[in-house]
């Protein structure tokens, strides 16, 4: 998500990018108690770390432009809290993130007698949500170190090295996703009747999905395809189920990040689209369609930075007057690793459940996280001028049985033999 696709953004919703609700959150319990000073020696010391954490975006005449600043204090809000019940986030928390003062990054530390509860909020011009963690491994090493007075070295992987030509996909491609976005946008097919005032993007459905894992793989792994194909074709499914249309368009926020950059901090994003007709098709059917879609889209992707000078009308995706369309987002984050003994975090699900910022639509996003052993949680963001609670109701209903048919072990192949 390079600057000048901020500026975007930016035109599309103004005050999405510049209002203090562009947030990526992460939340961690831990078993053991932090003490405060060493926390903020250690938030220091990350920031010291990673530049795009102390930097500035500032307004131009193009869009945005990140300003890097020196390194300073990391405003740390401290309060001690009830019992954590489940895997929620404690109240007295919320009410601490909503007070921390504005800084490319923060955090609130919740004491409480089972140990504590991290909560880093980051700007999201600075940090996508595959960064929270980056950075929260490496805020466990600097408070390991600290603790125990030891050195700790940390690899550099800077953003602007390793994001600054377009996450490395080559110009060669962008004819061809200017081609595949023409394509798809050709008299795209509205979800649901536009309304001339839609609303905001403000409303909001939480839900948890119950999805067997095993199930799940197992599935992906007989159709040749993976399990984020599996959930999008139950998406995909259900949105045609409730709306009552045949042909579906899904724009997709994906990672934005190759190989090289998976352990870079830094505001990766990029957004693609599917578009495929599986009304009234049984589940095998419509997994066939969406896996091809998928395949063709992530063939011609390339950042929005290079396709928007082309293809300015994908910007209708995202503007309250653009034909209605419902997006979808799988929260990735990278391989597990272990944390030191004196910091044992234990990622919550948060995401927009607790206010980080969903980039705006024309109808609707779902995010998802994973959460356990089965289950995800989710948060539907929908314009409450187009569509209303029940309808997503609806949806998130519509939703669940199509995971339960496209898990069915009964399924014929997708990809390749």
């Amino acid at each position: 998500m390079p600057a000048d696709v901020l500026g975007w953004i930016e035109a599309s919703d103004p005050n999405h990018v510049t209002g203090p609700g562009f947030v990526g959150l992460g939340a961690y319990r831990s078993s053991a108690p932090t003490e405060p000073t060493i926390l903020r020696r250690a938030l220091r010391e990350l920031v010291e770390h990673h530049e795009i954490l102390r930097t500035v975006l500032l307004p131009t005449s193009d869009g945005f432009r990140h300003r890097p600043g020196p390194p300073g204090e990391v405003p740390l809000h401290v309060l001690d809290v009830s019992a954590p019940a489940g895997r929620d986030l404690e109240p007295e928390l919320l009410a601490g993130v909503a007070r921390a003062p504005d800084a490319p990054l923060r955090a609130v530390l919740g004491r409480h007698p089972a140990g504590c509860t991290l909560v880093l909020v980051a700007n999201h011009a600075c940090a996508d949500h595959w960064s929270m963690e980056l950075l929260v491994r490496d805020l466990a090493a600097i408070v390991d170190g600290l603790t125990h007075d030891r050195p700790v070295r940390l690899e550099v992987h800077p953003f602007a090295a390793a994001a600054g030509d377009a996450y490395h996909r080559p110009a060669t491609r962008v004819e061809l996703a200017v081609r595949h976005w023409r394509d798809l946008l050709r008299e795209l097919p509205p979800l649901v009747p536009p309304v001339a005032a839609p609303g905001p993007m403000d409303a909001e459905s939480r839900f948890v999905l119950p999805v067997d894992r095993t199930a799940l793989a197992a599935a992906a792994r007989t159709a040749r395809t993976t399990p984020f194909v599996c959930l999008l074709t139950a998406y995909a499914m259900a949105l045609s189920a409730t709306a009552g249309v045949d042909e579906v368009a899904v724009p997709l926020f994906t990672s934005g990040r190759e190989r090289p950059d998976w352990e870079s901090v830094g505001p990766f994003m990029n957004l693609v689209a599917i578009r495929v007709r599986i009304g009234g098709l049984a589940a095998p059917e419509a997994l066939s369609r969406v896996h091809d879609a998928f395949v063709r889209a992530l063939a011609c992707e390339q950042t929005l930075a290079r396709v928007l000078p082309h293809v300015p009308e994908i910007g209708a995706l995202c503007r309250p007057d653009g034909v209605p369309a419902a997006g979808f987002e799988l929260v990735q984050f990278p391989p597990p690793v272990p944390y030191p003994a004196s910091m044992p975090l234990d990622r919550l699900p948060i995401g927009p459940r607790y206010g980080a910022t969903v980039l705006p639509l024309s109808a609707l996003l779902c995010w998802l996280q994973a959460d356990g052993v089965d289950d995800y949680v989710g948060t539907i963001r929908y314009r409450s001028g187009l569509v209303d609670a029940g309808w997503v109701a609806d949806l998130v209903r519509s939703f669940a049985r199509s995971v339960s048919d496209v898990t069915s072990p009964r399924r014929h192949l997708v990809g390749p033999a």
